[in-house]
């Protein structure tokens, strides 16, 4: 992990569930996949001019999913980091908070919950052929900071910097 860094600062990081030596960063221009263990970087991601804001990860390692500064989602694939699905104009402001909403049940989409910089969050519904806008609140004044969904439920919480 010394031998290689982010060059600005670390917006997010996040862990594989069930996978302790996995974590994932992110910065300006890119995505990094670490192994703690190791102790070394295993996968870089990058995008040209963008700062990455927030990162997650499917629970079944599927699918590293980034919001940015440009306003769109944008999805990749772990193993590789090739792009898998982008959500442009997610939020026009930035893609500045996301959680994702998994489900047990066969067929049900992955859902993404977003913040933007103007107060809004966002449910998207991702299937392999469309993105979709399912619910969209004007929830905060201000920048949403952080959105957490209640694991095995369909509650979510959000925090902004207008309190």
């Amino acid at each position: 992990l010394r031998g290689t860094s982010h060059y600005g600062q670390i917006n997010d990081v996040t862990f594989a569930k069930g996978c302790n030596n996995l974590f994932i960063t992110c910065s300006i221009n890119d995505i990094r996949v670490w192994d703690a263990f190791k102790h070394r970087e295993l996968l870089r991601i990058h995008v040209k001019n963008l700062e990455c804001l927030c990162v997650g990860l499917t629970s079944k390692g599927c699918s590293i999913v980034s919001g940015w500064s440009d306003g769109k989602v944008r999805g990749f694939f772990p193993e590789t980091g090739q792009l898998k699905f982008v959500i442009s104009e997610a939020h026009t402001e930035g893609v500045t908070a996301l959680d994702l909403l998994e489900s047990n049940s066969p067929g049900t989409p992955l859902q993404i919950v977003t913040g933007g910089g103007k107060g809004r969050v966002r449910i998207w519904a991702i299937t392999p052929s469309h993105q979709r806008m399912v619910v969209n609140w004007k929830e905060h004044r201000n920048i949403v900071t952080s959105i957490k969904v209640i694991e095995g439920s369909n509650l979510c919480v959000s925090s902004s910097e207008d309190g």
